[in-house]
């Protein structure tokens, strides 16, 4: 992968081997699904939600969808739920979410 992706701060080589004879449009292809993936997967946001089901009623479950209105953090997005973690304790019921960009998952 030749090129720097945007916003990265230093140029980080990586050789990836191709499954089988490829050429240059192959190559160009895997790069870029490689880079976007990559960057994609680097995006997460950890949440903890009160109570183990949606407002909906269903149980919250991973490659679902969810939107994170976040005002402090300046985040309103819908991410792809990659883990859920369901607790009991003294607050309660909660489930701790890993919210990843959907990108990572095309």
């Amino acid at each position: 992968l030749g090129e720097t992706a945007a916003g990265a701060t230093r140029y980080r080589p990586l050789d990836v081997v191709a499954d089988g004879n490829a050429d240059a449009a192959e190559c160009r292809k895997q790069s870029a699904w490689e880079a976007s993936t990559r960057l994609a997967k680097s995006t997460s946001l950890d949440v903890t939600v009160q109570g183990w089901r949606q407002s909906n009623g269903v149980l919250w479950d991973i490659n679902q969808t969810a939107r994170a209105l976040i005002p402090e953090a300046g985040i309103d997005a819908t991410f792809t739920v990659a883990s859920v973690t369901y607790q009991t304790g003294s607050q309660g019921t909660t489930a701790s979410l890993t919210l990843r960009d959907p990108e990572a998952y095309k």
